[in-house]
């Protein structure tokens, strides 16, 4: 055993002799350093430009106009932006009675429109509506944050052979919205992608997404399919912001905000109730939750819940005992709402008295 261990003892410190005397070697030869400093260049440069050589195959599949890819015409029509802006007929705004003023610059969209690269992406047609919509619903790449934030720490030298930071997804999203508005009724094809993007985004690029949907054509069924995946997910305020903002008046638009009429969130409750007595006849599949908001702790909530099932008539007759109860409710304006409904259920229904005569 004791003769064992003392020849175990004298193999380690020969290897780590060894292993010393290796590191001695590296340090003190000057050539292999060297190679290993390139091979380091090699990795950082392959890391660098991989992206930059994926990204011009890629360009080189795209449609072109005048030898350029509908991604370049983009590049060209967010740089052109800069010339378009001037300064409006009033030159500024004094302050009272001081020197001070204020200048401001505005765009020009007629002279943006006539731009070499808005008429190139014209000409582009559907194939830039497509790029621009996928542009938008296009995630930053798990790479892209911490390269911009190497490429801004770059030196001088480095970053102009470097390829360039790319714009965070947010800045893309409303640059490709903005590029958009140019194209014209070919915009049109960008709708059924841009609808599938809404509930993968939140609520600051959604604000994008919903800015380039107002003015296009869509399918109310692809917009209710978007709602369901929203709700599903749990994104109920941003479904109430697209039923809101893009007026969308379908069942399924209703049923969507009678699931939140049953949020634990007063402000939800409200939002929903609100866009619901927009609905007109329509808010009839929300009838149940209209119901139980006759019961709200919130004020607003009951006063629109009542208003909403006055603007269904007959429909609301299935809320009549609530209805008749909330006559009796602590606040005015509830009471005179419900009061209303009652009376779209029958004109023989007395206003005030909670009573209603068969």
């Amino acid at each position: 055993m004791g003769t064992y261990g003392t020849y175990g003892h004298r193999r380690s410190q020969g290897v780590i002799a060894r292993t010393v005397d290796l590191h001695c070697w590296s340090a003190h030869n000057p050539a292999r350093m060297k190679r290993q400093r390139q091979f380091l260049s090699f990795k950082v440069l392959l890391l660098v430009f991989g992206p930059l050589l994926f990204v011009i195959v890629w360009h080189s599949r795209q449609p072109t106009y005048e030898g350029k890819t509908v991604a370049q015409w983009f590049q060209d029509f967010s740089k052109a932006k800069a010339k378009y802006y001037i300064i409006p007929p009033t030159n500024g705004v004094k302050f009272g009675s001081t020197n001070l003023s204020q200048t401001w610059f505005v765009m020009d969209p007629v002279a943006l429109r006539n731009d070499q690269a808005a008429n190139a992406l014209r000409n582009l047609g559907t194939n830039a509506a497509v790029y621009l919509a996928e542009e938008m619903c296009r995630r930053d790449p798990v790479w892209a944050p911490a390269y911009r934030s190497l490429f801004f720490k770059l030196p001088s030298d480095l970053r102009k052979i470097a390829p360039s930071a790319p714009p965070n997804e947010y800045t893309r999203s409303s640059e490709a919205a903005f590029c958009m508005s140019v194209l014209g009724h070919d915009a049109a094809a960008a709708a059924p992608i841009l609808i599938g993007g809404l509930n993968a985004c939140d609520s600051l690029k959604l604000a994008s997404m919903i800015n380039a949907l107002r003015p296009l054509p869509f399918r109310i069924a692809d917009i209710d399919a978007a709602l369901e995946r929203m709700i599903e997910r749990g994104q109920t305020t941003n479904a109430i912001r697209i039923v809101t903002e893009l007026s969308v008046r379908t069942p399924n638009a209703a049923r969507i905000l009678a699931k939140a009429l049953c949020s634990s969130d007063s402000a939800t409750r409200q939002s929903a109730v609100t866009q619901l007595e927009r609905f007109g006849s329509d808010a009839t599949p929300a009838l149940p939750e209209l119901t139980k908001a006759l019961e709200d702790s919130n004020d607003e909530v009951r006063y629109k819940a009542a208003c909403t099932l006055a603007n269904l008539g007959t429909n609301a007759q299935p809320a009549f005992q609530k209805l008749n109860h909330t006559t009796n409710d602590t606040s005015a304006i509830v009471r005179g709402a419900a009061n209303r409904a009652l009376r779209g259920l029958s004109p023989t229904a007395t206003a005030g008295t909670g009573l209603y005569h068969r």
